[in-house]
């Protein structure tokens, strides 16, 4: 029993770890492309369409200032996916 327990716990630093990198990658990118706007204005609806929810863009990225809506993603490898989906978005 208490092995089935370990195991099943091993894999969460391996996550955490992947959730502080999915925050730092949106950090940055988020930084450059507020930077960039000024230049190409365009810019600034493709950030503001990532932080709103629609059919044509994924979910929005739920970092540390989010931590109270983590419960929509339904679980933290759901929470990862969507995460990275948000991503995508941002660096297409």
């Amino acid at each position: 029993m208490f092995v089935e327990g370990l195991e099943a716990t091993t894999d969460v630093p391996r996550r955490m770890l992947r959730l502080n990198r999915q925050i730092k990658e949106y950090l940055l990118l988020t930084a450059e492309l507020r930077l960039r706007s000024s230049q190409e204005p365009r810019i600034d609806n493709l950030l503001m369409r990532s932080q709103n929810a629609s059919t044509d863009n994924p979910p929005p990225f739920l970092g540390i200032d989010q931590i109270d809506r983590w419960y929509e993603a339904g679980s933290f490898d759901a929470l990862l996916k969507r995460n990275q989906a948000a991503l995508e978005y941002l660096r297409q």
